[in-house]
């Protein structure tokens, strides 16, 4: 898929369940709530805690049902955590660096 589809499933997306870091950035981003898993290597686990957004939920955690159902319906409810305007202004501007020169 293009990028663009993307980006139109995302915004029309109540959330999202997702371990790859791209797809998990490009939610944040559109200010889309989703559920981690951590990825290899751990972008996505260090991108999580400088936005101040929950950590990963790790697969072979023992309470992995009870914190992805919790999540869910967080999401769900309109209640799950996103970032505020001004980390999201800042991470598209950041995003933008990657074209700078094509």
């Amino acid at each position: 898929p293009r990028p663009t589809d993307l980006a139109r499933v995302l915004t029309e997306a109540a959330g999202m369940i997702r371990g790859r870091f791209h797809h998990s950035l490009a939610a944040t981003a559109l200010g889309v709530h989703f559920v981690a898993f951590p990825s290899p290597p751990p972008p996505l686990q260090a991108t999580n805690e400088i936005l101040g957004l929950e950590p990963p939920i790790a697969y072979e955690d023992p309470a992995l049902e009870e914190k992805l159902a919790a999540a869910t319906m967080a999401i769900v409810s309109g209640q799950g955590r996103v970032i505020d305007e001004t980390v999201r202004r800042r991470i598209l501007d950041l995003a933008e660096l990657n074209f700078v020169g094509l």
